[in-house]
């Protein structure tokens, strides 16, 4: 069957004879309007499952009979010479026109859960700066649905909000730290979704402050020079005209100026707060930005690029819906802390020479492997221990 003017469609009727039988059978009723005798063609029944689809409507101006589709509307014409084909047997009638719209709204809905899990799995740029927009978003997505009238998009969004609540809810503290580093959002966007999320003044944004201070602090105390940022000193020619100088006084001056030193420990960090953020719609290569201004901040640099080194995720996009088990290997499921390690910076020197330098990653992590094998059993008691100061 071929599709009218309107609507050229070429979907086949069903396969139940061999060769041309059935089509035939069409294209004789069709022509039969009159009951047959000796020397026509036998009026033969309709015996394709298709039709259980499709129901005659009549003849067009060209005189060629026409069925329509129960499920769909559309309509085709009724000859031997046309037919329809399904692609995928598992369709037992094409989607109604309520169906295609929820599809329409479905593929819309879903977009964006499609579009930030490929970003989470990047791995050749920095995730953890990209966690809290994204799950925001998918926050507001989710609210928007449960408001929903449509009953479908309402039961499947509580269905995963149920599940966002479980495990993204509560965001990370690392990862809030991350998006503060970024200087296109900086803490302004924390406080933004913190109050949104949790009302204005809550414990989880003084929870964020409090830990990115402490943070800084750590990296300044282990860091060996001064995070203060300050001109280089200069010398002057004395202006000393035999006068001795009033030893007390200049050793007071010099000893408040010192304390102010000590005190400005976390100026990187205040500076670069007070500064004003970036356009967030620039395409911002946030670690060439920090590598630019480690200059001006030494600790601060150093820290954001701990931080923003942390990946979100280390499970393939094409494995983050699957219902099946998770397959661990030997090299994922049992690695001591030196060798994971090991392996992540490998891994990351030869990603960062380019495709056309990147090495056979798989036999350097069996090399690892059997390296880990030869370990003494004091590397297993090593492991323990680790894992437990992890676990705290």
């Amino acid at each position: 069957m071929d599709s009218s003017s309107n609507n050229d469609v070429s979907p086949s009727l069903g396969e139940e004879e061999e060769g041309n039988d059935t089509m035939e059978q069409v294209e004789a009723n069709s022509r039969s309007n009159t009951p047959t005798g000796s020397g026509q063609d036998r009026k033969r029944k309709r015996t394709s499952a298709v039709w259980s689809s499709f129901v005659i409507v009549g003849k067009n101006t060209q005189g060629k009979e026409h069925c329509k589709c129960k499920y769909c509307g559309k309509q085709y014409i009724c000859e031997g010479t046309h037919g329809t084909e399904l692609a995928d047997s598992n369709y037992k009638h094409c989607p109604s026109e309520s169906e295609w719209g929820n599809v329409e709204k479905l593929c819309k809905f879903l977009r964006h859960f499609y579009d930030t899990t490929n970003l989470f799995s990047g791995t050749k740029y920095p995730t953890s700066n990209l966690y809290m927009p994204k799950v925001f978003i998918t926050y507001l997505t989710l609210m928007q649905n449960l408001a929903s009238d449509d009953p479908f998009f309402k039961a499947m969004s509580n269905q995963m909000y149920t599940k966002f609540n479980k495990y993204w809810f509560d965001f990370s503290t690392i990862l809030a730290i991350a998006i503060i580093l970024d200087p296109r959002y900086k803490m302004e966007f924390v406080m933004f979704v913190y109050e949104r999320l949790y009302g204005a003044e809550s414990k989880q944004l003084e929870e964020v402050k409090g830990k990115l201070f402490a943070l800084f602090n750590e990296y300044v105390t282990s860091s060996t020079g001064r995070s203060t940022i300050r001109p280089s000193p200069q010398s002057y020619p004395s202006t000393s005209s035999g006068r001795q100088r009033v030893d007390d006084l200049d050793l007071d001056f010099d000893n408040i100026i010192n304390g102010d030193i000590v005190d400005i420990q976390r100026t990187q960090l205040d500076l670069y707060l007070e500064e004003r953020r970036l356009e967030r719609s620039i395409d911002l290569n946030i670690l060439d930005f920090w590598k630019g201004n480690e200059p001006r901040y030494p600790e601060l640099a150093a820290m954001a690029r701990d931080v923003l080194s942390v990946p979100i995720s280390t499970v393939a996009s094409e494995s983050a819906f699957s219902m099946g088990g998770r397959v661990l290997d030997q090299f994922r499921s049992s690695l001591l802390p030196n060798v994971a390690e090991a392996l992540v910076c490998s891994r990351d020197w030869i990603l960062g020479n380019g495709e056309s330098a990147i090495l056979k990653c798989e036999e350097i992590t069996k090399d690892l492997w059997e390296m880990e094998d030869d370990s003494t059993p004091a590397s297993t008691q090593t492991m323990h221990d680790q894992s437990s100061i992890q676990g705290y």
